[in-house]
Protein backbone atom coordinates (compact mmCIF):
# COMPACT_ATOMS: atom_id res chain seq x y z
CA UNK A 1 0.00 0.00 0.00
CA UNK A 2 1.05 3.72 -1.13
CA UNK A 3 2.65 5.48 2.27
CA UNK A 4 1.62 8.29 1.39
CA UNK A 5 -1.99 10.04 2.68
CA UNK A 6 -5.07 10.41 0.22
CA UNK A 7 -4.51 14.08 -0.03
CA UNK A 8 -0.39 14.12 -0.79
CA UNK A 9 0.59 15.25 2.67
CA UNK A 10 3.60 14.19 3.93
CA UNK A 11 3.19 11.94 7.41
CA UNK A 12 6.65 13.08 8.47
CA UNK A 13 5.41 16.34 9.23
CA UNK A 14 6.62 18.41 12.83
CA UNK A 15 3.45 17.85 13.66
CA UNK A 16 2.86 14.40 13.38
CA UNK A 17 5.97 14.10 15.51
CA UNK A 18 4.10 15.45 18.31
CA UNK A 19 1.85 13.73 21.39
CA UNK A 20 -2.00 14.41 21.48
CA UNK A 21 -1.22 16.76 24.03
CA UNK A 22 0.96 18.33 22.66
CA UNK A 23 -0.95 19.39 19.95
CA UNK A 24 -4.10 20.35 22.19
CA UNK A 25 -1.38 22.60 23.72
CA UNK A 26 0.02 23.83 21.12
CA UNK A 27 -3.23 24.62 19.51
CA UNK A 28 -4.49 26.37 23.22
CA UNK A 29 -1.51 28.29 23.21
CA UNK A 30 -2.27 29.64 19.77
CA UNK A 31 -5.69 30.27 20.59
CA UNK A 32 -4.70 32.42 23.74
CA UNK A 33 -2.21 34.17 21.81
CA UNK A 34 -5.04 35.21 18.84
CA UNK A 35 -7.50 35.84 21.70
CA UNK A 36 -4.92 38.08 23.06
CA UNK A 37 -4.04 39.71 19.82
CA UNK A 38 -7.93 40.15 19.56
CA UNK A 39 -8.40 42.30 22.76
CA UNK A 40 -5.82 44.55 22.20
CA UNK A 41 -7.37 44.75 18.51
CA UNK A 42 -10.89 45.44 20.20
CA UNK A 43 -9.14 47.55 22.61
CA UNK A 44 -7.22 49.99 20.12
CA UNK A 45 -10.30 50.28 17.83
CA UNK A 46 -12.71 51.06 20.82
CA UNK A 47 -10.26 53.89 22.19
CA UNK A 48 -9.99 55.36 18.22
CA UNK A 49 -13.02 54.93 17.69
CA UNK A 50 -14.07 57.14 20.96
CA UNK A 51 -12.09 59.76 19.72
CA UNK A 52 -13.70 59.97 16.10
CA UNK A 53 -16.99 59.40 17.89
CA UNK A 54 -16.21 63.21 20.24
CA UNK A 55 -14.88 64.76 16.73
CA UNK A 56 -18.02 63.50 14.61
CA UNK A 57 -20.11 64.99 18.27
CA UNK A 58 -17.81 68.21 17.96
CA UNK A 59 -18.63 68.74 13.92
CA UNK A 60 -22.08 68.15 14.14
CA UNK A 61 -21.90 70.90 16.87
CA UNK A 62 -20.56 72.71 14.72
CA UNK A 63 -23.24 72.15 11.76
CA UNK A 64 -26.44 72.78 14.35
CA UNK A 65 -24.74 76.42 15.00
CA UNK A 66 -24.25 77.36 11.38
CA UNK A 67 -27.70 76.03 10.64
CA UNK A 68 -29.15 77.91 13.35
CA UNK A 69 -27.41 81.17 12.23
CA UNK A 70 -28.70 80.86 8.65
CA UNK A 71 -31.71 80.10 10.16
CA UNK A 72 -31.75 83.53 12.22
CA UNK A 73 -30.31 85.37 9.09
CA UNK A 74 -33.72 84.62 6.97
CA UNK A 75 -35.89 85.28 9.97
CA UNK A 76 -34.45 88.53 10.84
CA UNK A 77 -34.57 89.44 6.61
CA UNK A 78 -38.36 88.06 6.88
CA UNK A 79 -38.88 90.29 9.88
CA UNK A 80 -37.23 93.30 8.90
CA UNK A 81 -39.52 92.82 4.85
CA UNK A 82 -42.88 92.62 6.94
CA UNK A 83 -41.51 95.68 9.19
CA UNK A 84 -40.67 97.63 6.24
CA UNK A 85 -44.28 96.29 4.39
CA UNK A 86 -46.72 96.21 7.29
CA UNK A 87 -44.88 98.67 9.87
CA UNK A 88 -45.51 96.18 12.50
CA UNK A 89 -43.42 96.67 15.85
CA UNK A 90 -43.34 92.70 16.58
CA UNK A 91 -41.36 92.68 13.68
CA UNK A 92 -39.10 95.37 14.55
CA UNK A 93 -38.86 93.69 18.12
CA UNK A 94 -38.18 89.79 15.94
CA UNK A 95 -35.22 91.73 14.79
CA UNK A 96 -33.69 93.41 17.63
CA UNK A 97 -34.29 89.96 19.70
CA UNK A 98 -32.52 88.15 17.08
CA UNK A 99 -29.23 90.61 16.55
CA UNK A 100 -29.28 90.74 20.45
CA UNK A 101 -28.68 86.43 20.34
CA UNK A 102 -26.12 86.36 17.73
CA UNK A 103 -24.20 90.08 19.35
CA UNK A 104 -24.09 87.66 22.59
CA UNK A 105 -22.40 84.53 19.85
CA UNK A 106 -20.10 87.08 18.54
CA UNK A 107 -19.00 88.31 21.75
CA UNK A 108 -18.31 84.64 22.98
CA UNK A 109 -16.45 83.95 19.63
CA UNK A 110 -14.52 86.84 19.95
CA UNK A 111 -13.09 84.98 23.54
CA UNK A 112 -12.97 81.68 22.80
CA UNK A 113 -13.60 79.66 19.13
CA UNK A 114 -16.75 78.71 18.14
CA UNK A 115 -15.94 76.56 15.36
CA UNK A 116 -12.45 74.54 14.30
CA UNK A 117 -9.70 76.25 13.29
CA UNK A 118 -10.71 77.68 9.18
CA UNK A 119 -14.14 77.10 9.73
CA UNK A 120 -14.14 79.88 12.34
CA UNK A 121 -12.77 82.75 10.59
CA UNK A 122 -15.58 82.33 7.62
CA UNK A 123 -18.50 82.23 10.42
CA UNK A 124 -16.99 85.20 12.48
CA UNK A 125 -17.11 87.41 9.36
CA UNK A 126 -20.55 86.42 8.72
CA UNK A 127 -21.45 87.69 11.90
CA UNK A 128 -19.65 91.13 11.03
CA UNK A 129 -21.91 90.83 8.36
CA UNK A 130 -24.54 90.30 10.73
CA UNK A 131 -23.52 93.69 12.84
CA UNK A 132 -23.84 95.83 8.99
CA UNK A 133 -26.80 94.10 8.37
CA UNK A 134 -28.77 95.34 12.21
CA UNK A 135 -26.95 98.88 11.38
CA UNK A 136 -28.26 99.22 7.79
CA UNK A 137 -31.45 98.00 9.31
CA UNK A 138 -31.82 100.83 12.21
CA UNK A 139 -30.74 103.04 9.26
CA UNK A 140 -33.66 102.40 7.09
CA UNK A 141 -35.79 102.61 9.93
CA UNK A 142 -34.96 106.04 11.22
CA UNK A 143 -35.13 107.08 7.25
CA UNK A 144 -38.88 105.36 6.77
CA UNK A 145 -39.33 107.37 10.05
CA UNK A 146 -37.99 110.82 7.99
CA UNK A 147 -39.41 109.96 4.85
CA UNK A 148 -42.87 109.41 6.38
CA UNK A 149 -43.04 112.58 8.29
CA UNK A 150 -41.62 114.27 5.02
CA UNK A 151 -44.12 113.06 3.09
CA UNK A 152 -47.02 114.44 4.97
CA UNK A 153 -46.16 117.63 6.09
CA UNK A 154 -43.96 118.74 2.90
CA UNK A 155 -47.08 117.39 0.60
CA UNK A 156 -49.52 119.37 2.69
CA UNK A 157 -47.78 122.16 2.23
CA UNK A 158 -46.83 122.00 -1.40
CA UNK A 159 -51.06 121.06 -1.52
CA UNK A 160 -51.40 124.40 0.12
CA UNK A 161 -49.17 126.48 -1.85
CA UNK A 162 -50.92 125.09 -5.05
CA UNK A 163 -54.05 126.36 -3.86
CA UNK A 164 -52.64 129.96 -2.60
CA UNK A 165 -51.08 130.19 -6.12
CA UNK A 166 -54.53 129.49 -7.97
CA UNK A 167 -56.08 131.89 -6.05
CA UNK A 168 -53.68 134.58 -7.21
CA UNK A 169 -52.31 134.06 -10.33
CA UNK A 170 -49.10 134.69 -11.34
CA UNK A 171 -48.12 138.48 -11.48
CA UNK A 172 -51.91 139.15 -10.52
CA UNK A 173 -53.23 138.03 -14.05
CA UNK A 174 -56.65 136.05 -14.27
CA UNK A 175 -56.74 132.98 -15.09
CA UNK A 176 -58.38 131.53 -18.11
CA UNK A 177 -60.08 128.00 -18.39
CA UNK A 178 -56.91 126.23 -19.74
CA UNK A 179 -55.07 127.55 -16.93
CA UNK A 180 -57.80 126.44 -14.49
CA UNK A 181 -57.78 123.03 -16.05
CA UNK A 182 -53.67 122.93 -16.24
CA UNK A 183 -54.34 123.37 -12.35
CA UNK A 184 -56.93 120.55 -11.64
CA UNK A 185 -54.04 118.56 -13.29
CA UNK A 186 -51.23 119.66 -11.35
CA UNK A 187 -53.55 118.97 -8.36
CA UNK A 188 -54.18 115.78 -9.19
CA UNK A 189 -50.65 114.68 -9.86
CA UNK A 190 -49.57 115.65 -6.57
CA UNK A 191 -52.11 113.80 -5.08
CA UNK A 192 -51.19 110.51 -7.14
CA UNK A 193 -46.86 111.48 -6.82
CA UNK A 194 -47.99 111.69 -2.96
CA UNK A 195 -50.07 108.13 -2.76
CA UNK A 196 -47.84 106.29 -4.94
CA UNK A 197 -44.92 107.07 -2.55
CA UNK A 198 -46.34 106.62 0.37
CA UNK A 199 -48.09 103.05 -1.05
CA UNK A 200 -44.44 102.40 -2.03
CA UNK A 201 -43.38 101.94 1.40
CA UNK A 202 -46.45 99.15 1.77
CA UNK A 203 -45.22 96.93 -1.22
CA UNK A 204 -41.50 98.00 -2.04
CA UNK A 205 -42.89 97.59 -5.55
CA UNK A 206 -40.47 99.56 -8.01
CA UNK A 207 -43.13 99.97 -10.38
CA UNK A 208 -44.81 102.48 -7.92
CA UNK A 209 -41.75 104.83 -7.91
CA UNK A 210 -41.66 104.82 -11.98
CA UNK A 211 -45.20 105.42 -11.64
CA UNK A 212 -44.52 108.88 -9.50
CA UNK A 213 -41.76 109.82 -11.76
CA UNK A 214 -44.28 109.32 -14.81
CA UNK A 215 -46.84 111.50 -12.89
CA UNK A 216 -43.92 113.87 -11.71
CA UNK A 217 -43.29 114.66 -15.56
CA UNK A 218 -46.74 115.26 -16.74
CA UNK A 219 -47.41 117.61 -13.65
CA UNK A 220 -44.03 119.34 -15.06
CA UNK A 221 -45.56 119.72 -18.68
CA UNK A 222 -48.70 120.88 -16.97
CA UNK A 223 -46.20 124.01 -14.75
CA UNK A 224 -44.88 124.62 -18.40
CA UNK A 225 -47.85 125.12 -19.64
CA UNK A 226 -49.09 127.95 -16.83
CA UNK A 227 -45.21 129.34 -17.52
CA UNK A 228 -44.23 128.84 -14.01
CA UNK A 229 -41.87 125.85 -14.14
CA UNK A 230 -40.64 126.74 -17.43
CA UNK A 231 -39.49 130.39 -16.72
CA UNK A 232 -36.56 130.27 -14.81
CA UNK A 233 -36.15 134.15 -14.73
CA UNK A 234 -39.77 134.56 -13.25
CA UNK A 235 -39.80 136.31 -10.00
CA UNK A 236 -43.55 136.05 -8.64
CA UNK A 237 -45.05 134.31 -5.80
CA UNK A 238 -46.85 131.60 -7.86
CA UNK A 239 -43.21 130.88 -9.97
CA UNK A 240 -41.82 130.51 -7.02
CA UNK A 241 -44.42 128.40 -5.21
CA UNK A 242 -44.38 126.15 -8.26
CA UNK A 243 -40.51 125.75 -8.41
CA UNK A 244 -41.08 124.71 -4.42
CA UNK A 245 -43.78 122.27 -5.18
CA UNK A 246 -41.49 120.23 -7.82
CA UNK A 247 -38.66 120.85 -5.58
CA UNK A 248 -40.41 118.68 -2.49
CA UNK A 249 -41.65 115.95 -5.08
CA UNK A 250 -38.12 115.50 -7.02
CA UNK A 251 -36.42 115.77 -3.51
CA UNK A 252 -38.76 112.92 -2.21
CA UNK A 253 -38.73 111.10 -4.45
CA UNK A 254 -34.59 110.95 -4.25
CA UNK A 255 -34.88 110.15 -0.63
CA UNK A 256 -37.29 107.22 -1.52
CA UNK A 257 -34.77 106.15 -3.58
CA UNK A 258 -31.83 106.01 -1.06
CA UNK A 259 -34.36 104.44 1.53
CA UNK A 260 -35.23 101.57 -1.54
CA UNK A 261 -31.06 101.25 -2.03
CA UNK A 262 -31.04 100.40 1.04
CA UNK A 263 -33.32 98.13 1.76
CA UNK A 264 -33.05 96.03 -1.90
CA UNK A 265 -28.79 96.56 -2.09
CA UNK A 266 -27.32 97.10 1.10
CA UNK A 267 -29.24 94.82 3.43
CA UNK A 268 -29.65 92.51 0.98
CA UNK A 269 -26.13 91.94 0.20
CA UNK A 270 -25.86 91.57 3.62
CA UNK A 271 -28.37 88.92 3.84
CA UNK A 272 -26.90 87.27 1.02
CA UNK A 273 -23.37 87.10 2.09
CA UNK A 274 -24.17 85.91 5.57
CA UNK A 275 -26.14 82.95 3.62
CA UNK A 276 -23.29 82.56 1.50
CA UNK A 277 -20.73 82.57 4.22
CA UNK A 278 -22.80 80.25 6.54
CA UNK A 279 -23.43 77.83 3.70
CA UNK A 280 -19.70 77.26 3.09
CA UNK A 281 -19.34 76.92 6.62
CA UNK A 282 -21.41 74.89 6.56
CA UNK A 283 -20.14 72.84 3.64
CA UNK A 284 -16.79 72.52 5.08
CA UNK A 285 -18.62 71.33 8.31
CA UNK A 286 -19.99 68.72 6.24
CA UNK A 287 -16.76 68.16 3.84
CA UNK A 288 -15.05 67.69 7.66
CA UNK A 289 -18.27 65.20 9.17
CA UNK A 290 -17.59 63.16 5.87
CA UNK A 291 -14.10 63.15 5.98
CA UNK A 292 -14.51 61.44 9.53
CA UNK A 293 -17.13 59.41 8.81
CA UNK A 294 -14.89 57.74 6.02
CA UNK A 295 -12.16 57.32 8.14
CA UNK A 296 -14.22 55.72 10.80
CA UNK A 297 -15.94 53.19 8.34
CA UNK A 298 -12.27 52.61 7.40
CA UNK A 299 -11.04 51.99 11.07
CA UNK A 300 -14.25 49.61 11.05
CA UNK A 301 -13.25 47.69 8.34
CA UNK A 302 -9.42 47.52 8.99
CA UNK A 303 -10.30 45.94 12.84
CA UNK A 304 -12.99 43.63 11.27
CA UNK A 305 -10.59 42.27 8.64
CA UNK A 306 -8.04 42.57 11.38
CA UNK A 307 -10.46 40.49 13.43
CA UNK A 308 -11.45 38.07 10.99
CA UNK A 309 -7.87 37.16 9.85
CA UNK A 310 -7.00 36.61 13.35
CA UNK A 311 -10.16 34.13 13.61
CA UNK A 312 -9.23 32.41 10.66
CA UNK A 313 -5.61 31.89 11.33
CA UNK A 314 -6.91 30.11 14.69
CA UNK A 315 -9.01 28.20 12.50
CA UNK A 316 -6.24 27.49 9.91
CA UNK A 317 -4.13 25.89 12.44
CA UNK A 318 -6.77 23.95 14.19
CA UNK A 319 -7.80 22.25 10.52
CA UNK A 320 -4.10 21.81 10.45
CA UNK A 321 -4.31 19.82 13.38
CA UNK A 322 -7.46 17.87 12.75
CA UNK A 323 -6.80 17.63 8.71
CA UNK A 324 -4.81 14.32 8.65
CA UNK A 325 -6.82 12.37 11.05
CA UNK A 326 -10.48 13.35 9.17
CA UNK A 327 -9.36 13.97 5.76
CA UNK A 328 -8.90 10.29 5.06
CA UNK A 329 -12.23 9.06 6.47
CA UNK A 330 -14.60 12.56 5.67
CA UNK A 331 -13.19 12.28 1.81
CA UNK A 332 -14.34 9.18 1.06
CA UNK A 333 -17.53 9.47 2.97
CA UNK A 334 -18.49 12.17 1.08
CA UNK A 335 -17.89 10.61 -2.87
CA UNK A 336 -19.83 7.81 -1.45
CA UNK A 337 -22.99 9.86 0.38
CA UNK A 338 -22.94 11.97 -3.46
CA UNK A 339 -22.67 8.85 -4.89
CA UNK A 340 -25.89 7.48 -3.10
CA UNK A 341 -27.36 10.85 -3.49
CA UNK A 342 -27.29 10.96 -7.93
CA UNK A 343 -28.15 7.12 -7.80
CA UNK A 344 -31.35 8.12 -5.46
CA UNK A 345 -32.09 10.42 -7.83
CA UNK A 346 -32.36 8.47 -10.79
CA UNK A 347 -28.12 8.82 -12.01
CA UNK A 348 -26.65 5.80 -13.64
CA UNK A 349 -23.11 7.26 -13.89
CA UNK A 350 -20.54 4.55 -13.31
CA UNK A 351 -19.05 4.43 -9.24
CA UNK A 352 -15.60 5.73 -9.45
CA UNK A 353 -14.49 6.29 -6.32
CA UNK A 354 -11.06 4.94 -4.73
CA UNK A 355 -10.86 3.35 -1.78
CA UNK A 356 -7.12 3.43 0.19
CA UNK A 357 -8.05 1.25 2.94
CA UNK A 358 -10.10 -2.07 2.90
CA UNK A 359 -12.61 -1.21 5.74
CA UNK A 360 -15.73 -0.40 6.07
CA UNK A 361 -15.61 2.56 3.82
CA UNK A 362 -14.42 -0.20 0.78
CA UNK A 363 -17.91 -1.82 2.03
CA UNK A 364 -19.71 1.03 1.39
CA UNK A 365 -18.15 1.28 -2.27
CA UNK A 366 -19.10 -2.31 -3.28
CA UNK A 367 -22.55 -1.45 -1.83
CA UNK A 368 -22.68 1.67 -3.97
CA UNK A 369 -21.94 0.11 -6.77
CA UNK A 370 -24.10 -2.84 -6.40
CA UNK A 371 -26.84 -0.69 -5.27
CA UNK A 372 -26.10 1.34 -9.22
CA UNK A 373 -26.32 -1.97 -10.95
CA UNK A 374 -29.99 -2.98 -9.17
CA UNK A 375 -30.81 0.40 -9.99
CA UNK A 376 -30.44 0.68 -13.45
CA UNK A 377 -32.23 -2.85 -13.94
CA UNK A 378 -35.45 -1.44 -11.93
CA UNK A 379 -35.35 1.71 -13.45
CA UNK A 380 -35.41 -0.05 -17.52
CA UNK A 381 -38.12 -1.91 -16.19
CA UNK A 382 -39.85 1.02 -14.76
CA UNK A 383 -39.48 2.07 -18.68
CA UNK A 384 -40.84 -0.68 -19.95
CA UNK A 385 -44.21 -0.73 -18.07
CA UNK A 386 -44.60 3.03 -18.16
CA UNK A 387 -44.79 2.24 -22.24
CA UNK A 388 -46.69 -0.24 -21.76
CA UNK A 389 -49.07 1.46 -20.10
CA UNK A 390 -49.10 4.39 -21.81
CA UNK A 391 -50.08 2.65 -25.39
CA UNK A 392 -52.83 0.91 -22.57
CA UNK A 393 -54.16 4.21 -21.95
CA UNK A 394 -54.41 5.67 -25.27
CA UNK A 395 -56.54 2.33 -26.31
CA UNK A 396 -59.01 2.87 -23.30
CA UNK A 397 -59.61 6.38 -24.08
CA UNK A 398 -60.00 5.62 -27.76
CA UNK A 399 -62.70 2.88 -27.11
CA UNK A 400 -63.98 5.26 -24.12
CA UNK A 401 -64.41 7.96 -27.05
CA UNK A 402 -66.23 5.51 -29.21
CA UNK A 403 -68.39 4.05 -26.60
CA UNK A 404 -69.30 7.89 -25.63
CA UNK A 405 -70.39 8.32 -29.10
CA UNK A 406 -72.45 5.68 -29.75
CA UNK A 407 -74.18 6.89 -26.43
CA UNK A 408 -74.81 9.72 -27.88
CA UNK A 409 -76.36 8.71 -31.10
CA UNK A 410 -78.33 5.55 -29.12
CA UNK A 411 -79.89 8.80 -26.95
CA UNK A 412 -80.41 10.84 -29.79
CA UNK A 413 -82.37 7.74 -31.57
CA UNK A 414 -84.14 7.02 -28.84
CA UNK A 415 -85.88 10.67 -28.16
CA UNK A 416 -85.79 12.15 -32.38
CA UNK A 417 -88.23 10.80 -34.45
CA UNK A 418 -86.29 9.37 -37.41
CA UNK A 419 -88.32 10.79 -40.14
CA UNK A 420 -88.65 14.47 -38.80
CA UNK A 421 -86.18 14.98 -36.35
CA UNK A 422 -88.72 15.92 -33.97
CA UNK A 423 -89.29 14.40 -30.37
CA UNK A 424 -90.87 11.01 -30.58
CA UNK A 425 -93.69 9.47 -28.83
CA UNK A 426 -91.82 8.12 -26.11
CA UNK A 427 -90.04 11.85 -24.94
CA UNK A 428 -93.75 12.96 -25.48
CA UNK A 429 -95.20 10.86 -22.98
CA UNK A 430 -92.55 11.63 -20.26
CA UNK A 431 -92.80 15.74 -20.90
CA UNK A 432 -96.53 15.26 -21.04
CA UNK A 433 -96.21 13.54 -16.93
CA UNK A 434 -93.73 15.85 -16.09
CA UNK A 435 -95.48 19.02 -17.27
CA UNK A 436 -99.03 18.03 -15.68
CA UNK A 437 -97.05 17.11 -12.52
CA UNK A 438 -95.41 20.71 -12.85
CA UNK A 439 -98.93 22.91 -13.66
CA UNK A 440 -100.31 21.02 -10.59
CA UNK A 441 -98.08 21.90 -8.61
CA UNK A 442 -97.90 25.94 -9.28
CA UNK A 443 -101.93 25.80 -10.09
CA UNK A 444 -101.61 26.55 -13.57
CA UNK A 445 -102.73 25.00 -17.20
CA UNK A 446 -100.85 23.11 -19.34
CA UNK A 447 -102.17 23.44 -23.15
CA UNK A 448 -102.51 20.53 -25.86
CA UNK A 449 -102.49 20.58 -29.03
CA UNK A 450 -103.51 17.44 -31.52
CA UNK A 451 -103.39 17.34 -35.23
CA UNK A 452 -103.04 15.54 -38.01
CA UNK A 453 -103.08 15.78 -41.67
CA UNK A 454 -106.15 16.15 -44.06
CA UNK A 455 -106.87 13.09 -46.27
CA UNK A 456 -102.74 11.81 -45.89
CA UNK A 457 -103.86 8.71 -47.00
CA UNK A 458 -105.02 9.93 -50.63
CA UNK A 459 -101.27 11.74 -50.81
CA UNK A 460 -99.46 8.39 -50.16
CA UNK A 461 -101.88 6.28 -52.50
CA UNK A 462 -101.88 9.54 -55.33
CA UNK A 463 -97.90 10.36 -55.26
CA UNK A 464 -96.40 7.29 -53.24
CA UNK A 465 -94.80 7.17 -49.69
CA UNK A 466 -91.62 8.67 -50.93
CA UNK A 467 -93.48 11.76 -51.50
CA UNK A 468 -95.82 11.26 -48.40
CA UNK A 469 -93.02 10.96 -46.00
CA UNK A 470 -91.27 14.51 -47.52
CA UNK A 471 -94.62 15.87 -46.43
CA UNK A 472 -94.43 15.19 -43.08
CA UNK A 473 -90.37 16.34 -42.81
CA UNK A 474 -91.87 19.39 -45.16
CA UNK A 475 -94.63 19.51 -42.08
CA UNK A 476 -92.23 19.43 -38.75
CA UNK A 477 -89.80 22.05 -40.42
CA UNK A 478 -92.85 24.38 -41.00
CA UNK A 479 -94.94 23.54 -37.49
CA UNK A 480 -91.65 24.03 -35.71
CA UNK A 481 -90.99 27.33 -37.60
CA UNK A 482 -94.09 29.15 -35.88
CA UNK A 483 -94.00 27.97 -32.37
CA UNK A 484 -92.55 29.89 -29.03
CA UNK A 485 -89.28 29.07 -27.59
CA UNK A 486 -90.91 26.92 -24.47
CA UNK A 487 -93.70 24.91 -26.82
CA UNK A 488 -92.49 20.60 -27.21
CA UNK A 489 -93.45 19.53 -30.62
CA UNK A 490 -93.30 15.99 -31.50
CA UNK A 491 -94.39 13.07 -33.52
CA UNK A 492 -97.33 11.21 -31.78
CA UNK A 493 -97.85 8.64 -34.71
CA UNK A 494 -98.09 7.80 -38.44
CA UNK A 495 -99.61 11.66 -39.49
CA UNK A 496 -100.20 12.56 -36.21
CA UNK A 497 -98.38 15.61 -34.22
CA UNK A 498 -98.94 17.08 -30.85
CA UNK A 499 -97.83 20.09 -29.22
CA UNK A 500 -97.50 21.08 -25.64
CA UNK A 501 -97.81 24.51 -24.22
CA UNK A 502 -96.89 24.91 -20.96
CA UNK A 503 -98.30 27.71 -18.45
CA UNK A 504 -101.08 28.28 -21.41
CA UNK A 505 -104.95 29.02 -21.10
CA UNK A 506 -107.64 27.68 -23.57
CA UNK A 507 -107.42 30.66 -25.40
CA UNK A 508 -103.60 30.87 -25.79
CA UNK A 509 -103.45 27.18 -27.06
CA UNK A 510 -105.98 27.81 -29.59
CA UNK A 511 -104.00 30.34 -31.01
CA UNK A 512 -101.00 28.52 -31.54
CA UNK A 513 -102.86 26.03 -32.92
CA UNK A 514 -104.63 28.33 -35.23
CA UNK A 515 -101.15 29.38 -36.20
CA UNK A 516 -100.13 26.09 -36.96
CA UNK A 517 -102.70 25.34 -39.25
CA UNK A 518 -102.88 29.09 -41.09
CA UNK A 519 -98.92 28.42 -41.63
CA UNK A 520 -99.56 24.66 -42.29
CA UNK A 521 -102.19 25.83 -45.78
CA UNK A 522 -99.90 28.16 -46.75
CA UNK A 523 -96.93 26.23 -47.07
CA UNK A 524 -95.91 24.47 -50.27
CA UNK A 525 -95.69 20.86 -50.35
CA UNK A 526 -96.79 19.17 -53.22
CA UNK A 527 -97.38 21.10 -56.98
CA UNK A 528 -100.64 21.00 -57.38
CA UNK A 529 -102.03 19.66 -54.10
CA UNK A 530 -102.51 21.91 -51.17
CA UNK A 531 -101.96 20.17 -47.98
CA UNK A 532 -104.26 21.05 -44.29
CA UNK A 533 -104.40 19.63 -41.02
CA UNK A 534 -107.17 19.77 -38.39
CA UNK A 535 -106.18 19.84 -34.89
CA UNK A 536 -107.82 19.47 -31.55
CA UNK A 537 -107.23 21.50 -28.43
CA UNK A 538 -107.36 20.87 -25.03
CA UNK A 539 -106.22 22.50 -20.86
CA UNK A 540 -105.39 20.51 -18.36
CA UNK A 541 -107.62 20.45 -15.44
CA UNK A 542 -107.13 19.94 -11.61
CA UNK A 543 -106.32 16.71 -10.77
CA UNK A 544 -106.24 15.06 -14.72
CA UNK A 545 -104.32 12.36 -15.78
CA UNK A 546 -102.51 12.36 -18.99
CA UNK A 547 -104.46 9.77 -20.62
CA UNK A 548 -108.00 11.80 -19.32
CA UNK A 549 -106.13 15.15 -21.25
CA UNK A 550 -104.96 13.18 -24.41
CA UNK A 551 -108.75 11.59 -24.54
CA UNK A 552 -110.24 14.67 -24.47
CA UNK A 553 -107.96 16.57 -27.21
CA UNK A 554 -107.89 13.35 -29.26
CA UNK A 555 -112.35 13.75 -29.09
CA UNK A 556 -111.38 17.60 -30.22
CA UNK A 557 -109.66 16.62 -33.05
CA UNK A 558 -112.38 13.90 -34.10
CA UNK A 559 -114.35 16.99 -33.83
CA UNK A 560 -112.16 18.73 -36.60
CA UNK A 561 -112.80 16.10 -38.66
CA UNK A 562 -116.22 16.09 -38.84
CA UNK A 563 -116.98 19.49 -39.10
CA UNK A 564 -114.81 19.86 -42.68
CA UNK A 565 -111.31 19.51 -41.75
CA UNK A 566 -108.83 21.89 -42.11
CA UNK A 567 -110.54 23.49 -39.20
CA UNK A 568 -109.12 23.78 -34.89
CA UNK A 569 -111.68 22.37 -32.42
CA UNK A 570 -111.18 23.09 -28.73
CA UNK A 571 -112.50 20.58 -25.90
CA UNK A 572 -114.21 22.52 -22.73
CA UNK A 573 -112.01 23.06 -19.79
CA UNK A 574 -113.51 20.69 -17.62
CA UNK A 575 -113.51 16.86 -18.86
CA UNK A 576 -116.94 15.26 -19.62
CA UNK A 577 -118.45 12.30 -17.91
CA UNK A 578 -117.44 8.99 -19.37
CA UNK A 579 -120.41 8.46 -21.27
CA UNK A 580 -120.83 11.63 -22.43
CA UNK A 581 -120.08 11.00 -26.38
CA UNK A 582 -118.95 13.41 -28.89
CA UNK A 583 -121.73 15.49 -30.09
Amino acid sequence: MNSSSPDGSDPTGLLDRLTLRQRLALGFSIGMMATLTVAVLFAAAFEFNARQAANLRRYNQDLTLVLQFSRAVGEMQLAASRYFSLGHGTAYEKVQSLYGEWADMQARCKREACLSIGKGAIFSDALDHLTTFHDSFLAVVENRRDILGSLESEFADAQSRLHDAAGTGDSGREFSLSDAAAMNSIHDHLTAVEAQLVAFFHSMNSDLLFSAESQLEEMRDHLDVLGAAGDTTAQGPVSADYRYILGVAYANIQRIRGYAYLVNVVMASEANEMHFLAETTAKRVLEDIDALQREIDHTRRFTALTLLASIVAVAVVALLLLRRVTLSITRPLRAVASAFRSLASGGEEPIRIRSYHEDEIGDLVTAARAFRDENTKVRQLLHDYEALNASLEAKVDARTEELRVKAVELDRLASTDNLTGVSNRRVLDTTLGRELARAERYRVTLGVVLFDIDLFKSINDTYGHINGDKVLVRLAAVVAGVLRNTDIFGRWGGEEFMVLCPQCTLSEVTEVAKKIRSAVASADFIPGRTVTISAGVATSAPGESGEALIARVDKALYLAKASGRNCVMTSPERPTSTGAGLR
